[in-house]
């Protein structure tokens, strides 16, 4: 429910979002989609693929993507 709001709410302001239900989803929408990514938003526990791990790929696959490390529990 969080995740269909915050999508909601981001593309009514213009963005392009991509939403996944789990981090393997997450990673899959990644590979397939040729733009640049200018944020992502994922939680710790995550089914299949958790968001540290998540997270992890996408600065390895994603050279471009600036990292934070600004995790919240």
């Amino acid at each position: 429910m969080i995740r269909n709001l915050v999508t909601l709410l981001l593309q009514t302001k213009g963005y392009a979002v991509l939403s996944a239900s789990d981090g393997q989803e997450g990673l899959e929408l990644s590979r397939n989609y040729p733009g640049t990514i200018d944020l992502a938003i994922a939680d710790i526990d995550m089914p299949r693929l958790n968001g540290m791990n998540l997270c992890a790929h996408l600065l390895k696959e994603r050279p471009g993507i600036k990292s934070d490390s600004n995790v919240r529990g």
